[in-house]
């Protein structure tokens, strides 16, 4: 379960409902949410919807990534520090060995899929 970006007066109310639901799905306790679950969560689903629509190509899954992707796009576009640090991390990653480490990247496929929300930002 993802709440979801459908505009952005739903995002608001969506964005409140994250906490309880990625502490529930991570330790099975709603008050069990940290601030890494908002910047991590989500991606991995993205990454899953992917996949999922790789392997079955129909228009429901199309619809299911861009929705997922929508979500994404929203929680970077909406911390400056998030969008700054995914930013770094893969400067560094491209310019210096030891910054892709599990330190630095935990997982290569979530900063990956960070980078293409990253990426799908509006113009500024």
């Amino acid at each position: 379960m993802l709440p979801l970006f459908l505009f952005s007066e739903h995002w608001e109310l969506a964005k409140r409902k994250l906490q309880p639901v990625f502490g529930f799905m991570c330790t099975l306790d709603p008050l069990g949410y940290t601030s890494s679950q908002f910047f991590v969560i989500p991606y991995l689903v993205y990454v899953r919807a992917l996949k999922e629509f790789e392997e079955h190509p129909t228009e429901a899954n199309q619809q299911i990534v861009e929705l997922v992707k929508q979500t994404c796009v929203s929680i970077i576009g909406s911390n400056a520090q998030f969008k700054e640090q995914t930013v770094d991390a893969l400067v560094g990653f491209l310019a210096n060995p030891a910054s892709r480490t599990a330190d630095v990247i935990a997982d290569l496929t979530v900063h990956a899929a960070q980078i293409s929300a990253w990426n799908a930002l509006p113009a500024e």
